[in-house]
């Protein structure tokens, strides 16, 4: 029989000390967790490790690394108590000039990882939920998702797999409720991480249609490098998120970083004609010249 540890957690996607994986795990760590830090290369969360956590290898590519790490933690402490689904991936591109196979390989990341996690650690989770040798305590899923669902211009297969995740996600809540399983999503707004503070950029790919596309996308990373000066820090927004996702009164929807209140209250109630107008302004949409064609 292992050892019984009162509270179990894992989270993917930790791979960079300045991520938002890497400060999910430091907060559960701080809350009297046992934390499992998991990215595909141990090496990556040396961090982590040094501070307390747990490190497995993960790949939420594949079904088969996701099975191991289940069995370390089935061996370990024969629960789980929360799961947090935030491994994902970004690249931008315009519809017309998007691979798709690109984009179903981002689909595969952001959407379909969610589920090779979930049916990975499935078992642990039911049975920490339900087993009255380990409390019947309560299981939660947390799975970050994005105000990107909502889509805009120039990165077509992020925003289809974060409204991908999202859909899997509230699907996940429904079905895993009876189980006694409990689900939260995420709808992460801007926080200030390596990517997204520009310390590491994903160009776009040049265009045939759109011969601006780089001029047009180094003003947006110009407005976006502003308007990180005031995102959300990983470490806050790690902390709104688990003291949502962990209180007893758990809300289905948990809106987190910056400006994520207008997401939440506001964004809903704007008539689609002024919604595209303020998506052609933010991502300079309306800098494209029409064709001329004879």
């Amino acid at each position: 029989m292992p050892a019984q540890i009162s509270n179990v957690a894992l989270v993917t996607g930790c791979s960079e000390p300045e991520s938002l994986g890497a400060a999910l795990a430091l907060n559960l760590l701080g809350r009297g967790y046992k934390v499992y830090a998991t990215a595909r290369k141990l090496e990556s969360m040396k961090q982590l490790e040094g501070k307390g956590c747990e490190v497995l290898a993960l790949d939420v590519l594949d079904a088969s690394s996701v099975v191991a790490a289940a069995e370390v933690v089935k061996e370990a402490d024969g629960r789980l108590d929360v799961l947090v689904n935030n491994a994902g991936a970004f690249f931008p591109s315009s519809v017309l000039d998007t691979d798709p196979e690109r984009f179903l390989a981002l689909m595969d990341v952001n959407a379909a990882g969610l589920i090779r996690v979930v049916q990975g650690f499935a078992d642990l989770l039911i049975k920490t939920a339900n087993s009255k040798s380990l409390g019947a305590g309560k299981a939660v899923v947390i799975n970050v998702a994005s105000v990107a669902r909502h889509g805009t211009a120039w990165q077509v297969s992020y925003d289809s797999s974060k409204a991908a995740a999202h859909i899997v996600s509230e699907t996940m809540r429904r079905e895993l409720a009876p189980l006694g399983v409990q689900v939260a999503t995420v709808e992460l707004a801007a926080v200030r991480t390596a990517m997204t503070n520009g310390q590491r950029r994903v160009e776009i790919p040049s265009s045939r249609y759109y011969p601006n596309i780089k001029e047009i996308n180094d003003k947006w990373l110009a407005d976006q490098d502003k308007r990180m000066q005031s995102a959300t820090s990983p470490a806050d927004a790690a902390s709104e998120i688990l003291g949502a996702a962990l209180a007893r009164k758990r809300p289905t929807v948990i809106f987190a970083g910056y400006q994520a209140g207008m997401f939440k209250w506001v964004w809903h109630l704007l008539p689609l004609g002024l919604v595209d107008g303020l998506m052609r302004k933010l991502k300079y949409v309306n800098m494209v010249e029409r064709p001329s064609v004879e």
